[in-house]
């Protein structure tokens, strides 16, 4: 797994159009973050603008992105 994080449903789908797209000579490419999830949401040390240090984004950060719901 890339990052530990995503259910096994997401390789199997993404390994299953991997062969589609071989058979029909399409390239197949894969891009990877810098940094995992974890390490960003956990231990990055991240500079506030009132000139504190945190580690780490938090889950705020991920769970104001997915919205209210």
């Amino acid at each position: 797994m890339i990052h530990g994080m995503e259910f096994q449903a997401i390789y199997d789908t993404r390994d299953k159009v991997k062969e589609i797209l071989k058979n029909e000579n399409i390239k197949f490419t894969e891009l990877k973050p810098k940094e995992t999830f974890l390490y960003k949401m956990l231990k990055k040390e991240v500079h506030k603008r009132d000139g504190r240090i945190q580690y780490g984004y938090g889950l705020c950060r991920w769970k104001m992105s997915m919205g209210n719901n």
